[in-house]
């Protein structure tokens, strides 16, 4: 659950997560390292100033990179949510500390706006032990003032969804679960519900189901404007990967079905190419923050990477 980000100069920022064995609560990192690609080597940079897992990391237009949110261990029997944020400077190699988040959330997305903001969606938030609420609260941050300021919540909350923006500025939110706990218990459905966020009303208006629910799936932007949906699971057992894909046409508001995965996965990796030449080259990432698998205590979390 950490994260991966290209900075503009073209090296990789790997940021937090979790390591070692298998246990609760995870042992969660501070440190960070940057990927060249050039040399093939890792170098470490400067540690965050907090240990995180879970959160979001976005390149800025400045070429700093944002970490938001996330989770560590509060104590040694529960785990608690952040609301904190630092940049990264590429130049320095350094951390600062950014304003605090509105809302404590991790399993969020933040998504950018077309004026250069930031939309954190969604996302989930521990508040016990073995107790997690999934989150319909949204929020944007300014690059410029460096502040959050809370904007129109989803209908339907959700965490391990994902927010696509599209073409004409809007952010497409689809799939995730509701309850945070992969128990059945407490949540066997989760939304089919897809959103969409116009940045100039700050409100999300509904737009076409999924034909059923898909927690963890990705979801790519085409160079058509489409978007294409892949993977998932369901969200009450997470106990195997949906192979299906379907685009979503803005122009039309509809789903048809894409040609399927060949294995069926969640909480992977995908990468959209484009041709240049008589080459590819990759052009946009979804990078996961790892996986949850169920554990035989309710509630809580055994890591994959």
């Amino acid at each position: 659950m950490h994260s991966l980000t290209v900075l503009q100069d073209g090296p990789v920022l790997a940021a937090g997560g979790s390591t070692g064995p298998q246990a609760f609560p995870p042992h969660t990192l501070a440190s960070t390292e940057l990927y060249d690609p050039g040399a093939g080597t890792w170098t470490e940079a400067d540690p965050m100033s907090g240990a995180r897992y879970g959160h979001s990391a976005t390149l800025l237009a400045d070429g700093r990179v944002l970490v938001a949110g996330g989770n560590r261990p509060h104590d040694a029997r529960t785990t608690g949510t952040l609301t904190t944020a630092e940049l990264f400077d590429p130049e320095t190699r350094t951390w600062s500390p950014a304003g605090d988040m509105a809302d404590a959330r991790w399993h969020h997305i933040a998504a950018p706006l077309p004026d250069g903001h930031l939309l954190a969606v969604g996302g989930v938030a521990d508040t016990g032990r073995t107790v997690q609420t999934a989150l319909a609260l949204c929020e944007t941050y300014d690059p410029k003032t460096g502040t959050w300021s809370a904007t129109g919540a989803l209908r339907d909350a959700r965490f391990g969804h994902q927010a696509v923006p599209l073409p004409d500025g809007t952010v497409l939110a689809v799939g995730g679960g509701r309850s945070g706990s992969h128990d059945a218990r407490f949540d066997p459905y989760g939304p089919t519900g897809v959103e969409c966020y116009d940045p100039k009303t700050g409100t999300w208006r509904d737009e076409p189901p999924l034909p059923w629910t898909r927690c963890y799936p990705r979801a790519l932007p085409l160079p058509s404007g489409e978007v294409l949906v892949l993977g998932g699971a369901d969200p009450a057992t997470l106990d195997a990967g949906f192979p299906s894909a379907l685009r979503f046409d803005p122009a039309t508001r509809g789903w048809s079905p894409a040609g399927p995965l060949r294995t069926g996965r969640w909480a992977f990796g995908a990468t959209s190419l484009a041709k240049a030449g008589s080459s590819w080259r990759a052009a946009a990432t979804v990078v996961p923050r790892g996986c949850s698998r169920p554990n035989n205590r309710a509630g809580s979390d055994a890591q994959d990477s």
